[in-house]
């Protein structure tokens, strides 16, 4: 949503801080309540390590309706919308990237996106429908690692000792990571 207008703020002491709460009214910008005027608050806790900015007129913000009490239900402040500012920032990376990486560039780049998409919609699916985790992940890092030196470096010698190097790396990895699992007993809840 984009803040239109700020109405007001109240503090509410608690017995180890105080809340600022500040209602404001909005336009959403996006989704299915697209071009609705919707009243919203943030709540600035005190006992954030790092304080939140106060929303101001004009700030993009990212809200959730969230049911506030018995007889109020209410649009809550979550974050800042930051994919402007992002999308700025990745067009300055591939604008430099094809800059300093010349005929390199796009192949380059190409192979970042392959990256992430195997990542994101291969790797991180097969782990949360309960795949095995070091098998997807030998396979996914097998495909990053043909898939990026041959588009960077083409099919060569050159590009095959690359590669044996980073399987032997990864094979390295993965052995430690066995043995420190064995004797460390990680279950990744500290």
């Amino acid at each position: 949503v984009k803040v239109d207008l700020l109405l007001g703020s109240q503090t509410v002491e608690l017995g180890v801080g105080r809340e600022k709460h500040i209602f404001f009214e909005a336009e959403v910008i996006s989704g299915e309540n697209k071009g609705q005027r919707i009243l919203a608050r943030q709540i600035n806790d005190t006992m954030y390590s790092v304080p939140i900015k106060d929303v101001e007129k004009g700030d993009r913000v990212m809200i959730c309706y969230t049911p506030y009490g018995e007889s109020e239900n209410i649009w809550i402040f979550q974050e800042y919308d930051r994919s402007g500012p992002l999308m700025g920032v990745l067009a300055l990376f591939i604008a430099l990237l094809m800059i300093f990486g010349g005929k390199k560039g796009l192949p380059t780049l190409l192979s970042l996106v392959l990256t992430c998409g195997s990542i994101f919609y291969f790797f991180v699916p097969a782990i949360l429908s309960g795949k095995n985790i070091y098998g997807t992940t030998i396979v996914v890092c097998i495909f990053i690692i043909a898939v990026t030196l041959i588009l960077v470096n083409g099919f060569n010698f050159k590009s095959a000792s690359a590669a044996a190097g980073c399987l032997g790396g990864l094979m390295v990895a993965g052995i430690l990571f066995l043995i420190s699992d064995h004797f460390l007993r990680l279950t990744g809840m500290i």
